[in-house]
């Protein structure tokens, strides 16, 4: 189980190098070859992030099941690491918005950026089924509620 852990914290550096780059490459300027670098360092983390966590096996819905599914993206606030990913997120996008519109220093803008890219990657990360389904392998289920409130209506 925590080979699962570490699989995820390799897949959170990744991400962190690939963001990092995103950080950095405003700073460039007119540097062509600084530019690809980045670029291809931020396209190569990306893709080894991605590749990582796609690994992992989706788990295969219940036979009772019949709910539509919505894709990940499009879920929030499902565990506690995905709605600390969640609200850094939505900070991100309205600091991105307002430093569009009011131009500020390069650090800042490339902090936001920064924060904008690795915590959209997380969200992806952490409000997946396939990390879900990681938690889930490790015990820490959800308690059956209608279970204990048969047990109290009998008592």
């Amino acid at each position: 189980m925590k080979g699962k852990y570490k699989a995820i914290l390799i897949i959170a550096i990744a991400y962190l190098i690939s963001s990092s780059a995103a950080f950095v490459a405003p700073f460039a300027d007119d540097n062509q070859l600084l530019w690809i670098i980045f670029g291809a360092i931020f396209w190569v983390f990306f893709l080894i992030g991605t590749a990582l966590f796609l690994l992992f096996p989706k788990p295969r819905p219940r036979k009772d099941e019949k709910r539509i599914r919505l894709p990940s993206i499009l879920k929030f606030f499902r565990n506690r690491f995905a709605m600390s990913a969640d609200i850094v997120l939505f900070l991100s996008i309205i600091a991105n918005i307002a430093f569009a519109i009011f131009p500020i220093s390069k650090w800042i803008h490339g902090s936001a950026m920064f924060l904008l890219i690795f915590s959209f990657e997380m969200h992806m990360v952490f409000n997946s089924e396939r990390y879900l389904n990681i938690k889930r392998s490790n015990g820490s289920k959800r308690p059956n509620h209608t279970k204990n409130r048969r047990a109290l209506k009998n008592v």
